[in-house]
């Protein structure tokens, strides 16, 4: 298998780690960046076998080619990809919006194999220096192929992402930037707009900025990213964000109707449905096609506990997949959340946890 990877950043440099580590010497590594420093380091990593900064043939043939730039940057590369691309090999993107990129696509020769790809990850830092082999784990990869992909191709670039231990989902491009629109994009427009508004009305002594904790610091979290990113994603799904923003400026007007009027069914009824989606919102991965095993145990907050429970399991030979603290009333106590690969590890951990008088959450 031969891999090629179009931009070596944070993202790029995190796939190749990944596919690395998943297929060791089973692949080769092509890599073409403009930064050289970056294209030497992943080689002296072992990560990338040939990097290039200026394009060249030599990138081709490969099984896999990734674009891993800017949208912008990835666009651009479409006429110097297309006259050397193999037609078996599997062309796929990074980037967060997918209708620009599947415009571009359709006024190629590429239709039939490039598939849109958004890894759902990320960090606040940038640059090879700072990927990761692990920033794929356990994370949505969704995928949008065209109306002509083959579904072959769909297929194997679905077990490419899997192998790296991430989830894939098929969708369109239509859909799927709709979908990150309200559940990415809009949240963290509000998540500024939000914060802007209490910065302005904060006062002299900044006593807002002192008690701020809790609620408001976790709502607004994501308003660190990076502006001028989110800038550009707005752009990118701006029809998108305006049917949100207008839907809200509705709900918004409805809520200070129901204030004035002293209508507290109403504003009751909107906090109860919020709750009960945001509630549901703990069980939707499991609709997906991908299976997983989980177990909730109640723990108390003492020294050492997370430790015995791990290697409580590690003893009995049992791999965990993922494990987390939920730090929520519904147990009343700190509940650990345990994730492992298969459904015979889920069961035989039951039995070895509820054998040593641990309380479980199934």
């Amino acid at each position: 298998m031969k891999v090629c990877i179009i931009g070596l950043g944070l993202i790029g440099g995190s796939l190749a780690k990944a596919i690395r580590y998943k297929y060791q010497e089973k692949v080769t590594i092509f890599a073409y960046d403009k930064n050289i420093v970056s294209l030497e380091r992943a080689k002296e990593e072992g990560i990338i076998d040939q990097g290039f900064s200026v394009f060249e043939k030599e990138l081709f043939p490969c099984t896999f080619l990734f674009l891993c730039a800017h949208i912008e940057q990835n666009i651009e590369m479409l006429p110097l990809i297309e006259p050397f691309i193999n037609k078996d090999c599997i062309l796929s993107d990074i980037t967060s919006v997918k209708s620009e990129i599947h415009n571009a696509i359709s006024k190629t020769t590429l239709k039939k194999q490039f598939i849109g790809g958004h890894p759902m990850t990320g960090s606040e830092k940038k640059n090879y220096e700072n990927s990761a082999r692990i920033l794929f784990e356990n994370i949505y990869y969704i995928l949008t192929p065209t109306n002509e992909t083959k579904p072959s191709y769909t297929f194997k670039l679905k077990q490419l992402i899997t192998d790296l231990n991430a989830i894939p989902l098929v969708m369109d491009q239509h859909t799927h930037d709709y979908c990150v629109a309200g559940i990415s994009h809009f949240p963290h427009l509000i998540s500024a707009l939000l914060v802007n508004a209490v910065s302005t009305s904060d006062s002299s002594q900044q006593f807002m900025a002192k008690i701020a904790a809790g609620g408001f610091k976790d709502i607004t979290r994501i308003s660190s990213s990076s502006p001028t990113m989110w800038k550009n994603i707005c752009f990118e799904n701006k029809e998108n964000l305006l049917v949100y923003i207008t839907d809200f400026q509705n709900k918004l007007e409805l809520m200070k109707h129901s204030l004035q009027n002293k209508e507290e069914n109403e504003v009751e009824k909107m906090f109860e449905c919020a709750k009960d989606y945001r509630d549901s919102l703990i069980d939707v991965r499991y609709t997906t096609d991908s299976s997983y095993y989980i177990i909730h145990v109640d723990i108390p907050d003492v020294p050492g506990i997370l430790a015995s429970v791990v290697s409580l399991l590690a003893q009995n030979m049992i791999n965990i997949k993922n494990i987390g603290i939920i730090h929520n009333r519904e147990f009343m106590q700190g509940a650990l959340q345990i994730e492992f690969y298969t459904k015979k590890e889920r069961n035989h951990s039951i039995q070895i946890l509820n054998n040593n008088n641990y309380n479980l959450f199934l």
